[in-house]
């Protein structure tokens, strides 16, 4: 790495740079070296990403050495210091850089000035390993020593003294190219001491044809199988470490590689292709109600879909179509028929995921309210739509042509969650729908919409052909007291179907009449409440009478108060008593 290379006078690392930019130089280089050991392993040597991981690696050396020095870190259990501040920290014992080093005695590593690409390589080879499946004298510290690096140096325990010693080779140590190779001088060096203490002239057990199991029998004197059986010890160590592979999560692990790499792949092919396999393993994730590792990976796929935090404009865009592939109707279909099977499904994680799609989901997710089987994820996934298509409502306006009552009563539903005015158009277009659900719906959107034309659209359905939406349209304006309904309403009462109506839809109409306390009805009150019966209409008028009393104790305005009183001296005694009536009821409310 020749941009280290610099003589040491050339620099200060106090003077020159400041404290906090020293950390975060070190901070950023620590994690890197942590994330290249595990990216690495997946590439082989030939691969153009593999260079560019070692390439980031270099630079990062180059530019923190070169302007800071040398890098001195201190090793605790879980956690690398730089300068006395934490700059790595990683509680896994399975995964900690920190914990690899201390586990084997290591408590500081030094790099230096004039740190080669080779050493840098050499030495993620050595973290990178497994060393739980290696043999016991192949740890960090023996790695270390065999490689008798020039720049890069370490401090360990020495469990036996209890002090820390800084381990160097000795001059004359020549490393060996291999483990086997250190094997076969092992095994001559004993094969030698054999025949010089028992006079074997190499004719007998010795001879290279026996074997090698032959001669280690011979050596130790006993059969192979008692020199290397294992200790309980061992066989529980074995196990214990079993258990801990089964117990780690890879894919996760595989996942935060995939990410390490697409943070420094700007080669689109690559870019894209490593994208799809994280879009893969998102859309499995989903698909089995894993949310909980499913949704960090949307959100950090949401996060690289903005151009400010990628590589380009073009990159930005790989994202977003890679999110797009989750809101296709395919996805959202096999993404339905998974929550109808599985009855247990964490509402709140799935309104999460679904919110975070883009608005190409919004046809799909409309398409499929008509396919849940729960209500409750029904209700979830039109309360979805409702934020996904706030600014986007065109793309909802289709399902109103669906030929399924129930999906377009969903899209009315949302159209009403939305509260817009720009979608009274919409809602005028199926005002007449077949489907009563769907016209009481509408009733029930519209009132949720703060505009004229919306509360025109309720008077409207005072006169629908089915009763229960004329009732939901009479409780709608009297909830929002539109008084610009009462003209209807009267019409309503002196049209020749009101007798036809029954007696609840009848003191509903009077009630709401009476809510809306307006003094164009008074008039018509009055006529009402003053008419005289005739022979045959006697319980037709005093019925009427009824109503229009009932409608009179809503009002509180002065008018009524006057008609009631003027009613006090009517001839007739019956209309006498039920203006009395009236007018201690509403003094007693008034009180």
């Amino acid at each position: 790495m020749t941009d280290a290379k610099t003589e040491k006078s050339d620099y200060n690392a106090e003077d020159d740079i400041d404290r906090k930019d020293r950390i975060k130089l070190a901070a950023d280089l620590v994690q890197t070296l942590s994330k290249s050991g595990k990216t690495l392993k997946i590439y082989p040597e030939t691969s153009p990403v593999r260079q560019k991981i070692i390439d980031e690696l270099n630079e990062k050396f180059a530019k923190f050495l070169n302007q800071c020095g040398e890098l001195d870190l201190r090793i605790r259990q879980f956690e690398i210091t730089y300068n006395d501040e934490v700059i790595y920290s990683n509680p896994s014992k399975e995964e900690s850089l920190a914990f690899k080093f201390y586990g084997d005695g290591i408590r500081s590593i030094r790099f230096t000035v004039g740190l080669e690409e080779k050493e840098i390589l050499d030495f993620i080879g050595i973290i990178s390993r497994n060393y739980s499946l290696d043999a016991q004298d192949n740890d960090i510290i023996t790695m270390l020593w065999e490689k008798n690096f020039e720049n890069i140096h370490h401090t360990a325990v020495d469990y036996r003294e209890e002090r820390e010693i800084e381990t160097i080779a000795p001059e004359d140590y020549i490393p060996s190219e291999s483990g086997s190779g250190n094997l076969q001088s092992v095994f001559n060096a004993e094969v030698s001491k054999h025949t010089a203490d028992t006079g074997d002239d190499g004719e007998t057990t010795l001879q290279a044809a026996a074997g090698a199991e032959l001669v280690i029998e011979a050596i130790y004197k006993k059969p192979i199988s008692e020199i290397f059986i294992l200790t309980q010890e061992e066989i529980e160590q074995i196990q214990q470490e079993m258990e801990t592979e089964e117990g780690m999560d890879l894919v996760s692990e595989l996942l935060d590689i995939l990410f390490h790499i697409l943070q420094i792949e700007k080669e689109l092919d690559i870019y894209t292709e490593i994208l799809k396999n994280i879009t893969d393993t998102l859309k499995t994730f989903i698909l089995s109600g894993d949310y909980q590792r499913g949704l960090p990976i949307l959100t950090t796929l949401k996060a690289l879909s903005n151009e400010e935090n990628n590589f380009s404009p073009v990159h930005a865009q790989e994202v977003y179509s890679a999110i797009d592939s989750l809101g296709v109707e395919q996805f959202i279909r096999q993404l339905t028929t998974s929550i109808n099977m599985n009855k247990l499904i964490d509402t709140t994680q799935l309104f999460s995921f679904l919110t975070m799609l883009n608005k190409n989901a919004i046809e799909s997710i409309s398409n499929m309210t008509g396919t849940i089987e729960q209500i409750k994820i029904r209700r979830l996934y039109c309360d979805v739509l409702a934020l996904l298509a706030r600014d986007n409502m065109e793309l909802l306006i289709k399902g109103l042509e669906d030929s399924n009552w129930y999906v377009v009563r969903n899209i009315v539903y949302v159209l009403g969650k939305i509260g817009s005015a720009e979608a009274i158009k919409y809602l005028r277009r199926i005002k007449n729908h077949s489907e009563p659900k769907v016209r009481k719906e509408i009733v029930h959107a519209v009132s949720e919409i703060n505009s004229d034309d919306a509360k025109d659209l309720l008077s409207y359905y005072l006169d629908d052909k089915d009763s229960s939406v004329r009732l939901t349209a009479l409780q709608n304006i009297a909830i929002h007291g539109y008084r610009k309904a009462v003209p209807s309403i009267l019409n309503i009462i002196i049209g020749e179907n009101f007798d036809t109506k029954d007696a609840y839809e009848k003191k509903e109409i009077f009630e709401t009449l009476g809510i809306l306390n307006s003094p164009q009805s008074i008039s018509y009150l009055k006529d009402i409440l003053m008419k005289r019966a005739g022979f045959f209409s006697k319980a037709r008028i005093e019925e009427q009478r009824a109503y229009a009393a009932m409608a009179l104790k809503k009002m509180s305005i002065p008018e009524a108060k006057d008609m009631l009183k003027e009613g006090l001296s009517h001839p007739d005694k019956s209309i006498r008593n039920i203006c009395e009536e009236t007018l201690k009821y509403m003094e007693k409310e008034q009180k």
